[in-house]
């Protein structure tokens, strides 16, 4: 059998051809590996950065009410880190809805003396809460009418939708439940 030469090599089917794993192509694979993990790194610190940044201004609205010193209050209070923009407040009584707490506390009360001398009211629909403040919603300073209020308050139902400055949206109950609506 004559000896092989390198055109007979050539010429070989491929089944008979040996790889040539020079070190050139030893380092051209190597570097490929590298720049593909250097890829998958930069697309996976991307998704931790959004989530962090994300992170850094979650809005979280807390209900409160109650009687302090024989004042009837419903307050809102963000708990969170970051603007709670409020998209929309539900109250809702006896099975209707009202746009205002306000309207409710009067068909509580069912008073003549309830008015505007005794109570405060500040509306939060379209409000945007900064970090860690609280608003007072309502008020009322008569101790005849908060008792009324405290004792019947547990038949009313809140509902407030919010969201952060990414447009993340999450609604807050009178039991302080959150529900995350949506995420973007």
């Amino acid at each position: 059998m004559p000896p092989k030469t390198v055109a007979s090599a050539k010429n070989a089917p491929s089944s008979q051809r040996r790889l040539r794993w020079s070190p050139e192509v030893v380092l051209s694979l190597i570097s490929l590996l590298i720049s593909l993990c250097s890829v998958a790194f930069a697309v996976v610190q991307t998704d931790i950065m959004q989530s962090q940044q994300k992170a850094s201004v979650w809005p979280y609205l807390e209900i409160h009410s109650g009687i302090y010193q024989n004042v009837f209050f419903l307050d809102v209070q963000n708990k969170g880190v970051g603007p709670a923009v409020v998209r929309d407040v539900v109250f809702e009584y006896k099975g209707k809805t009202y746009d205002k707490f306000d309207e409710i506390a009067t068909l509580i009360v069912n008073d003549s003396t309830f008015n505007y001398s005794n109570r405060l009211t500040n509306p939060i629909r379209k409000y945007v809460f900064s970090a860690s403040e609280k608003v007072r919603v309502f008020e009322a300073s008569d101790v005849r009418h908060a008792s009324k209020l405290i004792y019947n308050t547990s038949d009313v139902k809140i509902k407030i939708r919010y969201a952060s400055i990414y447009g993340d949206e999450w609604e807050v109950n009178d039991k302080n439940e959150v529900i995350e609506l949506s995420e973007k």
